[in-house]
């Protein structure tokens, strides 16, 4: 740890470290260096950077700043797994897709309701840090989010090509959890599908199958470290840029 610290302070100005480097390292070595410590003395060598350099460097600065932001955000955010099922969705012989899509929609409805998702909540014990801070309709809400429901066409062999299927996917911090989550919806959508089926006997319906059941997928699907850092980079860049001119602008005149 104080070898980070030492090498930071190489980013101040040369001017500063000619001038203070030996007292101040010095000083350092009676620190016992923390997460703190090392994020301070960045901050103050970027600080110092942006006032004492000019127009290109303090844009160059400042977008680098907001590089390390997006890895930062990266390094700290808790990785997240998808698990997802592929069901095949079998339909009474002349239901078109609208009527597909409807019986859908009314399983999917009666399956996803507040009562099953407090209930599942609570028996795998999902999001315990929200649940301390939020209201409990706020984490259902935010389990929602993380549940996806969505039509498939064309999967299958080339025989049933135009088949209509859909996906039920859950997406949460631990690939084990969400595998389990998952098995929980894709068995309540099969349960009320074939409840659904029996209830309409006489009448059209739809039928799930599970083609392609829930795993624990150990590649986490969030974060990704490529759009985070860009969209930190281009940030800084953009707030660098005021800068800059606000600092160029005393010296032209």
């Amino acid at each position: 740890m104080k070898r980070i610290m030492h090498f930071l302070t190489k980013l101040y100005p040369k001017s500063w470290r000619d001038r203070y480097q030996v007292e101040f390292g010095a000083l350092l070595e009676d620190v016992n260096p923390t997460g703190r410590t090392l994020f301070d003395i960045l901050k103050e060598a970027l600080a110092m950077q942006v006032r004492t350099q000019q127009f290109g460097k303090t844009m160059a600065i400042t977008a680098s700043i907001g590089l390390l932001l997006g890895l930062f955000t990266w390094l700290v955010s808790p990785n997240k797994y998808a698990s997802r099922a592929l069901i095949k969705i079998e339909a009474s012989e002349g239901d078109s897709r609208g009527e597909i899509a409807s019986g859908v929609t009314r399983i999917a409805t009666t399956v996803l309701t507040s009562k099953m998702l407090a209930g599942i909540i609570r028996k795998y014990h999902l999001y315990p840090a929200e649940l301390e801070k939020w209201h409990f309709e706020d984490v259902m809400q935010e389990m929602k989010r993380n549940i996806l429901v969505a039509p498939i066409a064309g999967f299958g062999s080339r025989a049933d090509h135009d088949l209509v299927g859909m996906q039920v996917q859950f997406i949460y911090t631990d690939p084990v959890v969400a595998q389990h989550v998952t098995e929980e919806l894709v068995s309540a959508f099969m349960s009320e599908s074939f409840e659904d089926a029996q209830a309409r006997d006489q009448q059209k319906g739809v039928t799930f199958r599970l083609i392609d059941p829930p795993a624990a997928n150990q590649d986490p699907v969030s974060p990704n470290w490529v759009p985070l850092t860009l969209i930190g980079f281009f940030a800084g860049a953009l707030v660098g840029l005021p800068i800059a001119f606000l600092r160029r602008g005393p010296a032209l005149a």
